[in-house]
């Protein structure tokens, strides 16, 4: 034991988190009855919400039974509870997300909107926030 080094801490390394500040890409959408606070986040692939706001708008046994594992930021791994379908306001238009539903424990905000809402509008990030602009859906008459 006498040759092994073992190596200090990094005293320039910092543990932080992130927890919901001014600044951020928040935007406040009506989920069922609820007004969720909804990070929007150009890094996740999925939408996320936290169970105890899941469950005051969809009952807990109606979510999909798929055990979905989902990773993050050095590979951490969370396993969702369920997800479900749901529609959403947000500036007046109407959209529809698959909603994962993770352990309240285990995320900040109430909720993340990620990627997967490019398929319905487009995203500006500008100073004073992020700006939705829905896809018209377009009909083609020959």
């Amino acid at each position: 034991m006498k040759g092994i080094k073992r190596e200090q801490p990094n005293p320039q390394v910092q543990n932080c988190s992130v927890p919901p500040q001014k600044g951020l890409p928040l935007k406040s959408i009506m989920l069922g009855n609820e007004i969720v606070s909804a990070l929007i986040d150009t890094g996740s692939t999925v939408s996320l919400i936290r169970e105890d706001i899941s469950s005051k708008i969809v009952d807990p046994s109606r979510l999909s039974q798929i055990n979905t594992v989902l990773y993050g930021l050095g590979q951490t791994e969370v396993i969702a509870k369920g997800s479900f379908e749901y529609d959403f306001v947000l500036d007046k238009d109407q959209y529809s997300l698959t909603w994962h539903v993770v352990p309240t424990k285990q995320l900040n905000f109430e909720a993340i909107i990620g990627t997967d809402i490019l398929g319905q509008a487009s995203l500006n990030f500008t100073q004073e926030g992020v700006m939705f602009h829905k896809h018209e859906e377009k009909a083609c008459l020959m």
